[in-house]
């Protein structure tokens, strides 16, 4: 071990001892992101965990990295209520290096001279993946509020479900210029039973002033993204109370709504939405910049939200018309973001693809085309949200944010090496899975997911259960899951969840309910890249299940099964493989193990 790293682990153990154990947490979770496989560390992570099953997965890592770890042994073992475990003798044992004399607590410390004397690490957005780009505020608050109030008008059944019944008011913004989303969480209304009835948007002509700036900007961005320019854009500049409709009359009919309440069970069954919480306002969200606005492929029109065509918006047409020269060059790439589900991850990769792509060009044309005006707006427009502001909680803000977070980044490394030539390349062999952008090593390695496709136990249930979705979660979706869920409780820690999707090799869930009664049967199967990382997974997926379910856990074959909420959960690992299964009582997972995954027994 390295002098700053056992200067690292003696500052985390002093913080222990003094009782700071928060900040010895952040310190090893933030060491752990750079050193994953350092058992001592582990050790003494679990010192800073308040749940038993925690402290128990930590100190299950430091014995995979060091299966002759005493300490641990001794510690994983008195945790549990089994007899202390000891090493045979003339075995080589992994300790922790011995200490100076200190109070001796029931470790052993490290000691290494030159400890450091700076603060604690902050343990936040760190390597980017938790860290995201500050939505239109004002712009989706209007969307919210103002289709809820059209819906109900309109006798629109369903929809009602994703805009709360009141929000929060928006913050007084540029005139024309796209602010960052409101926080909001959805909340369930009544429906109305009428037949819905969508009244289109009258959209008015573009002044000739502003249609000469905008097809200004048009010239320039195909210029710099060496497209041909796209002459069948128009474009439209609606107030924000029009926004709704538009994006209302276009995106959703009644399959949409079908397919979102099947979505919505899904999500509640993997803990990703509350028991209140639905998707439209996710759904709509897909569609949008995040910085507001939006270009629909089918009407070929570029939407800009705003009373004038001031302050960032010229910045924001150009990213939205880049995205259009994106779908005149790769209509099929286009043709595929907007149909695709919530649960594809390789339609997640070609959506960070594409708005990563679009980016590029709007900052581009920022710094060579913007003035001083439209840069200023800019900078006011991604500035840090002012106190009492915050972005919108749970898995719904990180997913909407995957697209241009991860998407500028693989764009940005491919244009530094091979200019608009390099990311045209990428388009011939698009990124598969959000592994690939996690990840850059394994996209430029052609690491691909291992190709899943099992038969459907819908059979085995009979008639009385209909199917909802197969698809896939991905690296992604399974590490918001661990630390992202709707119950803030059961949340991992970012490092850990990060740390336990990071082995995903592929996967596939299908998930079926039974329309007496809406319960749901699940059943999510991963493999990924090595035993090792199975296991990880397996115990991560155990923690956040017995937290979620907060109830003890009993044997059902090979596996541990939790029982509450209305249904039972069992978490299976075996070789390079997991098993997540749930369903209303333990007959029904029974079923699903037996017929279709009698391996995991």
């Amino acid at each position: 071990m390295d002098r700053k790293a056992a200067a690292s682990l003696k500052k985390a153990l002093g913080w222990i001892r003094a009782g700071k154990v928060n900040n010895a947490r952040r310190l090893l979770v933030e060491f752990l992101r750079t050193d994953p496989n350092n058992a001592q560390a582990w050790y003494l992570l679990s010192y800073t965990l308040e749940d038993t099953q925690r402290k128990q997965y930590a100190l299950m890592q430091a014995l995979q990295s060091e299966p002759r770890f005493q300490l641990a042994l001794s510690r994983l073992a008195k945790l549990r209520g089994e007899p202390e475990k000891e090493l045979p003798p003339n075995e080589p044992v992994a300790t922790l290096p011995k200490a100076t004399p200190e109070p001796a607590p029931d470790f052993v410390p490290i000691t290494d001279a030159g400890a450091e004397t700076e603060e604690p690490l902050r343990v936040e957005q760190s390597e980017g993946r938790r860290s995201f780009a500050k939505p239109a505020r004002l712009f989706i608050f209007a969307i919210s509020m103002l289709l809820l109030v059209f819906l109900i008008l309109a006798g629109v059944p369903i929809l009602l479900r994703g805009f709360p019944a009141s929000a929060p008011s928006a913050s007084a913004t540029h005139s024309g210029s796209p602010t960052a989303f409101a926080s909001s969480t959805p909340t369930r209304t009544a429906t109305p039973t009428s037949e819905p009835t969508l009244v289109a948007a009258e959209i008015q002509p573009l002044d000739p002033e502003t249609q000469a700036a905008l097809d200004a900007i048009g010239q320039q961005v195909a210029a710099l993204r060496g497209l041909p320019a796209a002459s069948a854009v128009e474009s439209a500049l609606i107030p924000a109370n029009e926004a709704s409709l538009v994006l209302a009359g276009v995106y959703f009919d009644e399959g949409k709504a079908v397919e979102l309440q099947s979505q919505e069970m899904i999500m509640r069954t993997l803990g990703l939405l509350g028991e209140a919480d639905h998707l439209s306002d996710y759904e709509l969200r897909r569609h949008t910049d995040p910085l507001g606005g939006f270009y629909v492929q089918v009407e070929g029109r570029i939407y800009l939200v705003g009373d004038s065509f001031a302050g960032a918006l010229p910045y924001l047409y150009a990213r939205l018309y880049g995205r259009a020269l994106i779908a005149s060059a790769h209509a099929q790439v286009e043709q595929a973001i907007n149909g695709c589900s919530p649960f594809s991850d390789a339609c997640r990769a070609l959506r960070a693809l594409v708005q990563g792509d679009a980016s590029l060009a709007g900052d581009q044309w920022l710094q060579s085309h913007g003035t001083a005006e439209v840069q200023q707006a800019v900078d006011e427009l991604t500035a840090e949200p002012s106190s009492g502001e915050q972005a919108s909680p749970g898995f719904a803000a990180m997913d909407l944010n995957f697209p241009e977070q991860y998407g500028a980044a693989l764009v940005e490394a491919a244009f530094g090496s091979g200019g608009w030539g390099g990311v045209d390349a990428l388009y011939a062999s698009p990124p598969v899975s959000s592994e690939q952008l996690l990840h850059a090593e394994k996209f430029s390695a052609g690491e691909v997911p291992a190709q899943m496709s099992e038969a459907s136990f819908g059979p085995a249930f009979g008639s009385g259960w209909a199917e909802l979705e197969t698809g896939e979660l991905g690296e992604w979706l399974t590490f918001l899951i661990l630390a992202h869920g709707a119950a803030s409780e059961a949340q991992l820690d970012e490092g850990l969840g990060a740390a336990a999707a990071a082995g995903w090799g592929g996967d596939q869930f299908q998930a079926y309910t039974r329309p007496s009664d809406a319960a749901v049967a699940l059943a999510a199967h991963w493999v990924m890249d090595s035993e090792a990382d199975a296991g990880q997974l397996g115990a991560a997926l155990e923690m956040y299940v017995a937290v979620r379910f907060g109830e003890e856990a009993s044997a059902l074959g090979a596996g541990n099964c939790w029982a509450a909420l209305g249904q039972r959960s069992c978490v299976y690992a075996r070789g390079a493989e997991v098993l997540w299964l749930v369903g209303p009582d333990e007959i029904v997972v029974l079923q699903v193990m037996l017929t279709h995954f009698p391996q995991f027994q």
